[in-house]
């Protein structure tokens, strides 16, 4: 099966779900499947509408702005969820704009397509013209709740930098601070071991495979994957193969289907500089990269800043870098920010207690506790007093 099946696709988004087969082939010949870009601008407040969307993979956000330029976010839309509905049923100007979040893939159709399609499906009329009206009867009465998902990347180019580590603390740290749900996502190349399911004191655990066999069908079974832990962080592990395109398209899928349950998801990448792992890291909302304080490491994290801004135009403010002190660190703080070229957004202390790895959980009064702790405050905005101020407040 191709990574893309139109007849799949319209089964599972809940606008056509309940059409005949006979119907849902009428649709199929009259859309098409278009890709965005992360950061592509779908339609602009004002412009005319042109179509439908549906999202079937990856994010979209809608938003409106001011004469300044200050954006006032909306609404999130992930898989299934479908926009600019209103101004194809009224004629009128888009009145919200709407941008990729991710790499996106939208199921789109036109304005001549759509009006034959009514005519052929006087249901769907029906339907969406209920639609239209409870939109506007909402948004003259209230603002919608709006849930938002933040996707973060936790990386490093050494591979005994304590990545996993800080990804776990962070983790449980977000649960503890917000009380939001929150999932690790453990990928790694295949043939690894993934460690988290140990650390989170899981038993027997299933492995995803983004790989070769993935598709679309099972795609959609990758919440059966979900490992509950006692500590109320979820995980799932992952296996890619770095030469494989396809395995990056699987996981922006996969992350489609979780952003409507979670509100953090932190994944925990593989030290690896493939194209796979770029890709990813370019699919996030934040992306935290973990350096030891020595001049080589310094240098690959630079790098790969470097990478990120100019291969695929990742906003630089978008990127944290925390330093571990797991090493004894031999040049000043002024030296490290120096080599960087840019400022260190935090410092993890060495860890004292090297018996458990849950440090947040089982040693609250640590250095490097109240450290994670920080960092979590800063990233969901629930800092408390001045006493928590310290650092770069994102």
């Amino acid at each position: 099966m191709s990574f893309l099946d139109s007849d799949l696709i319209l089964k599972e988004i809940p606008l056509f779900s309940g059409l005949s087969v006979r119907q849902r082939e009428i649709i199929k010949r009259r859309s098409n499947i278009v890709e965005y870009k992360k950061g592509d601008i779908i339609y602009q407040e004002g412009s005319q509408a042109s179509g439908l969307y549906c999202v079937v993979l990856g994010r979209v956000v809608i938003f409106t702005q001011d004469q300044s330029g200050n954006r006032m976010v909306l609404e999130y839309l992930h898989r299934g969820k479908y926009f600019g509905i209103i101004s194809l049923l009224t004629n009128e100007p888009h009145s919200v704009s709407a941008q990729a979040i991710n790499d996106s893939m939208l199921l789109v159709i036109d304005r001549k397509d759509f009006d034959f399609i009514l005519k052929k499906i006087p249901t769907l009329a029906i339907d969406l013209s209920r639609t239209l009206s409870r939109r506007l009867k909402r948004k003259d009465v209230h603002q919608k709740t709006i849930f938002e998902s933040t996707v973060i990347s936790v990386f490093s180019s050494s591979s005994r930098s304590g990545k996993t580590i800080y990804a776990l603390n962070l983790a449980l740290s977000l649960k503890k601070e917000t009380h939001k749900s929150v999932v690790v996502l453990d990928i790694l190349p295949v043939g690894n071991t993934h460690t988290l399911p140990q650390r989170l004191e899981i038993g027997n655990y299933r492995i995803f495979d983004l790989s070769s066999g993935a598709s679309t069908e099972n795609v959609s079974c990758a919440k059966d994957f979900i490992l509950k832990s006692n500590f109320d962080v979820d995980l799932i592990c992952f296996y890619y193969r770095p030469d494989e395109q396809r395995c990056m398209k699987m996981l922006v899928a996969v992350l489609t289907l979780l952003v409507n349950d979670y509100h953090y998801l932190i994944l925990d990448m593989p030290s690896a500089m493939d194209n796979s792992v770029c890709d990813i890291l370019n699919q996030s909302d934040l992306v935290h990269i973990l350096s030891s304080p020595e001049r080589g490491d310094l240098l690959r994290t630079r790098d790969l800043i470097h990478n990120l801004k100019t291969t695929f135009n990742f906003p630089e403010e978008k990127i944290k870098i925390i330093i571990n002190e797991y090493k004894f660190a031999r040049l000043s703080y002024a030296e490290q920010v120096s080599i960087l070229q840019r400022p260190v957004s935090a410092t993890l202390p060495k860890i004292e207690d090297t018996s458990t790895d849950r440090i947040l959980l089982d040693n609250p009064q640590a250095e490097y506790t109240k450290a994670i702790r920080r960092i979590s405050r800063e990233l969901s905005g629930s800092m408390v007093g001045l006493v928590l101020g310290v650092g770069v407040a994102y």
